[in-house]
């Protein structure tokens, strides 16, 4: 990430912002109406109503006023004493085992104490030691710092709540020593571990990093604004710290970003932070020129033609995650900006994009909630809760309503900047619209979703191909997987093929999940270099069909098709052709339990570390059969037609980040006793120049495994014709590279692709792709131009 922020965000913000050096001076007239940020006085009132009306407000309320407590026995003295005058530093490895990263630290008896995570060797708080260098004692001052400020928002909100000036004593404490030293902190680089002399839109004063730099200080303006009328701050101490830290960081944070404005750092996600602290800078100081500048700001993000975000809401990174890290802090700025200003954002047609870019994930979503780890994101993230609300309360939108409704209460998160706790619950949970339930695509993100609904949470599938639609300039170099055509599936009520996800520790996890083979997709022959198309795109009642690749080099197809007397199967053809001898394609499903039947794994393989337990063989049968077993009773048998040139292998790869996180300490090291739950992993090698693999995925619950059989057939022109065959009812499916003409088994093709489902020997219905015709027997779909066609037979 730190190696691409020279890159093309700068292509696209040339237009440069001069008026930075209008900037006009502090007003000398008193501003009345506070707080005025954040929260405004209906806010405030809209929270006592809920806290005597919900006992869930209730509840909230309570455990953020416990947050606070802490400063209560504190003197004046101790309390400054956190807040060092001497540079915060964060990137300090310890210097006993060498292993805790910058984060991995404990502060004990009240930050007295700072102990490594790793070998638990302890340092005790010197307040003598004035050295400003990568060194203990600069992480303590770190550690301190975040220490004494977890509790100051909780306090600034007491204040509001209760009118209780014991918090906001505490609270102006810490205020005015930010406005005595953070001028004097000196700008260093996060994990390079060195001195800057000059300003960036990345590096920061504190941690080095202005992500985590601005966190803090924008919880130190919101209480700022909160204790501004307590009667804690005579006039004189508003001016110094108007002066000293409100306007300094003002400029502070434009001097950074150069005359592009904030929205040119090439590094924009992470710039939430830094955004909130320079609208909330505008408007405590009543600075009309700056909160214009952040409007422009959203209206130029939110314009797709500069390629932050695509049309579908989807950011450009193709990861749910580091679209939270950027909208997470940021989504709360139009309700900071409103009503400060004569420009708006929510209402804005320049910012309609907003709604999306809130909502998107809603219809990506696997049934319990969790958004499809794609892309760099966590494995079981959930969408933030806050971005409904603002959909909801903001745009009425339904499906936001919805979500809300199916998820009641308080954020679940600590703390919100929409917090329930504010907002009327009753405005945003009447009904909507519901989301998640069909399948979709978003063009932008390059994702597709087929979903088969169900009656219920247990018997929806998805199955998803992330194809990665980027395009000059906006491909990121980082955060974006090596290989594409990634593909996931949910059945069962489970999540059963995941993609790697972005596990964060232990340092081989790491080198596991940026891997090809941590996929499940075909290591290709030149790493892709631009990317993908959608090729198919046909849902229907029935058979549901999706491609995408770079034809005629790559190609992944799948096709999602119900049973009558079983969870749905996912048809599954990857096409891959260049210049390597041979391609691997690789899946692994979230169990250890894996049994490969159909060829005789008895040599030993050298597997690329992380995987381990290699063995691998020739197929001995015509179709090989991968098996997982699920704790829960959940099964996924994927059944391989043999084709020639194949060897298999069959290894173990690490587990999910979740299941990695509870297995190991916070820094990385093994529990004593932990047994790392390893997954099944397998690989089916083929000779190039142009290799297909084909696949059958196969859910089901309980002991019973479907035992379908599958022929697949070689057609001319590379078309490729599986049928599937259960005990009643049997699928034939016909797929081409490039539109042609193809028979096999009775049906008969004029396209691309082409799917017949038949219930006891009789069809059923047709299913066309990006074709004229497709015909079996005498039932038949026939078209002028080409396209898709859909037809459901006569069963009389």
């Amino acid at each position: 990430m730190l190696s691409s922020r020279k890159c093309f965000f700068l292509t696209f913000v040339i237009l440069p912002l001069l008026a930075f050096a209008c900037f006009r001076p502090l007003s000398a007239a008193a501003r009345i109406g506070y707080p005025r940020t954040l929260y405004k006085p209906a806010d405030i009132e809209q929270a006592r109503k809920n806290i005597s009306g919900y006992d869930w407000a209730r509840e909230t309320y309570l455990r953020l006023k416990e947050s606070a407590a802490y400063y209560l026995p504190m003197d004046r003295e101790r309390i400054r004493s956190f807040i060092p005058d001497r540079t915060p530093l964060a990137a300090i490895k310890c210097p006993v085992c060498g292993k805790a990263p910058w984060s991995y630290y404990n502060l004990l008896d009240e930050g007295n104490v700072l102990e490594c995570v790793d070998c638990k060797t302890r340092w005790q708080w010197d307040p003598s030691d004035t050295s400003e260098t990568w060194n203990i004692p600069a992480v303590f001052r770190y550690q301190r710092m975040e220490y004494m400020l977890k509790g100051l928002t909780a306090a600034a909100i007491v204040f509001q709540i209760e009118g209780d000036r014991r918090y906001s004593a505490k609270a102006a404490i810490i205020v005015e020593r930010f406005a005595e030293v953070f001028k004097g902190y000196r700008m260093n680089m996060v994990h390079r571990n060195q001195w800057l002399d000059r300003n960036d839109p990345y590096y920061a004063k504190i941690a080095g990093w202005k992500f985590r730099e601005m966190s803090i200080m924008r919880g130190v303006l919101l209480a700022y604004d909160l204790i501004h009328d307590s009667g804690e701050l005579p006039p004189a101490l508003i001016q110094k710290i108007d002066r000293d830290l409100v306007l300094y960081t003002r400029d502070y944070l434009l001097d950074s970003y150069g005359p592009g404005g904030p929205a040119s750092p090439d590094s924009l996600q992470d710039q939430g932070y830094s955004w909130w602290v320079l609208a909330a800078c505008g408007v405590l100081l009543d600075d009309q020129e700056t909160l214009r500048l952040m409007v422009e700001s959203f209206e130029r993000i939110l314009n797709p033609a500069n390629g932050l975000f695509y049309e579908d809401g989807g950011f450009f990174e193709g990861t749910p995650s580091y679209q939270n890290q950027l909208m997470g802090p940021i989504s709360s700025i139009p309700d900071v900006i409103a009503g400060n200003t004569e420009r708006d954002v929510f209402s804005n047609p320049r910012c309609a994009l907003l709604e999306k870019c809130l909502t998107w994930t809603l219809d990506f979503l696997y049934p319990d909630g969790t958004v499809p780890p794609v892309n760099d994101a966590h494995v079981g993230d959930v969408p933030q809760r806050s971005f409904a609300e603002i959909a909801s309360r903001r745009y009425g939108n339904r499906k936001a309503q919805r979500f809300l409704a199916d998820h009641p209460g308080k954020e679940s998160e600590e703390y919100s900047e929409v917090n329930w706790l504010f907002r009327d619950p009753e405005a945003a949970t009447q009904g909507g619209e519901e989301y998640s339930v069909e399948s979709v695509h978003f063009p932008g993100s390059g994702l597709m979703a087929l979903r088969h609904a169900g009656s219920g949470k247990e018997s929806q599938t998805m199955a998803y191909i992330d194809y990665g639609a980027y395009e000059p300039p906006n491909k990121p170099p980082y955060h974006k997987h090596q290989d594409y055509l990634n593909f996931g599936l949910w059945a069962c009520g489970r999540e059963m093929v995941s993609e790697m996800g972005y596990a964060m520790t232990p340092p081989w996890v790491q080198k596991w999940q940026v891997s090809p083979m941590a996929h499940n997709t075909v290591i290709e022959s030149t790493r892709q270099k631009e990317g993908g198309k959608c090729l198919i795109w046909h849902i229907t009642p029935f058979a549901k069909m999706a491609e995408a690749g770079l034809p005629p080099e790559n190609s992944r197809f799948i096709a999602l098709l119900p049973r009558a007397s079983g969870e749905p199967i996912v048809v599954d053809i990857f096409r891959v052709s260049g210049e390597l001898p041979e391609f691997t394609w690789a899946m692994h499903a979230r169990s250890g339990d894996l049994q490969v039947r159909g060829v005789d794994l008895t040599t030993d393989a050298e597997v690329e570390p992380p995987l381990r337990k290699g063995k691998q063989g020739k197929p001995t049968a015509g179709t090989i059969r991968a098996l997982w077993r699920f704790p829960d009773g959940k099964g996924l048998s994927v059944l391989i037609p043999v084709m020639e040139g194949c060897t298999v292998v069959a290894s173990e790869c690490p587990p999910e980040e979740e299941e990695i996180a509870a297995a190991h300490l916070k820094g990385g090291t093994l529990k004593p006793g932990a047994i790392i739950p390893y997954r099944g992993h397998i690989q089916v090698r083929r000779t190039g120049p142009d290799a297909v693999f084909t696949a059958v995925h196969v859910p089901f619950s309980g002991d019973m495994e479907p035992q379908p059989n599958v022929t697949c057939e070689r057609l001319a022109r590379g078309g490729l014709a599986l049928r599937i065959d259960f005990t009643d009812e049997s699928f034939i499916v016909l797929h081409i590279p490039q539109p042609g003409k193809a028979e096999y088994s009775g049906l008969a093709l004029d396209g691309r692709a082409g799917v017949a489902i038949l219930r006891g020997g009789k069809l059923m219905a047709l299913s066309l792709a990006e074709g004229r015709s497709l015909t079996f027997e005498k039932t038949g779909i026939f078209r002028s131009t080409i396209g898709n066609g859909f037809r459901t037979a006569d069963t009389r």
